[in-house]
């Protein structure tokens, strides 16, 4: 349920939880917003699979690890100056976000608890304007990390970005998965935009 209800973050909250994120977990929400990136895909990133001259990432997502399928990601213009400042800092490092870098999702000093904080400090609710009922009757958030892999993709949408470039980006393979990540609202029946704006 809670995966299937899943909803994205909106475009000021997102510039809400950039300006509140401490430089690393910046990145990590640029890979996550312009590029779809898993949690641990963006956070265990490494620089071997940055090609910055030719402005693309290449990685095997560790969800479809054992398909050994690389997802090929042109980075946006707000991602590729991020990732060329973080790279003047660092010298000789494997990892894109070093102090990010190999630690467990969960737990008190997991991942996802510390990207908690980032959204509690920019003020940005965890259920939006619902929240999901689990099997246990209790509500749970909706939004997380992987909420950026949602507003990736509807926004792409939104800016009438077609299907299957969309699956590409954000590495999905089948469309039935990719439905559950497209959220349209009214105003993209209107019309869509050319791309997803530069937070």
């Amino acid at each position: 349920t809670e995966r299937a209800r899943r909803l994205p973050f909106t475009l000021p909250e997102v510039k809400l939880m950039l300006k509140a994120a401490n430089w690393e977990w910046r990145g990590a929400v640029l890979l996550g917003l312009y590029g779809g990136l898993r949690g641990k895909d963006a956070t265990d990133l490494r620089w071997r699979d940055v090609d910055m001259k030719g402005g693309v990432i290449s990685y095997v997502p560790r969800k479809t690890r054992r398909t050994g399928k690389v997802v090929v990601l042109p980075m946006h213009s707000a991602l590729k100056k991020w990732m060329q400042s973080q790279r003047k800092r660092l010298n000789d490092v494997v990892f894109v976000l070093p102090s990010l870098a190999e630690r467990p999702t969960g737990g008190r000093a997991g991942l996802s608890r510390e990207f908690i904080g980032v959204m509690e400090t920019a003020e940005v609710s965890r259920s939006g304007e619902q929240q999901a009922e689990g099997e246990t009757g209790a509500k749970v958030p909706v939004r997380s990390f992987h909420s950026l892999r949602h507003t990736a993709a509807s926004l792409m949408a939104k800016g009438g970005v077609v299907r299957e470039l969309r699956m590409e980006v954000v590495g999905h393979s089948s469309e039935e998965v990719h439905a559950g990540y497209t959220h349209h609202e009214v105003e993209t029946l209107r019309g869509a935009v050319n791309s997803i704006p530069d937070v």
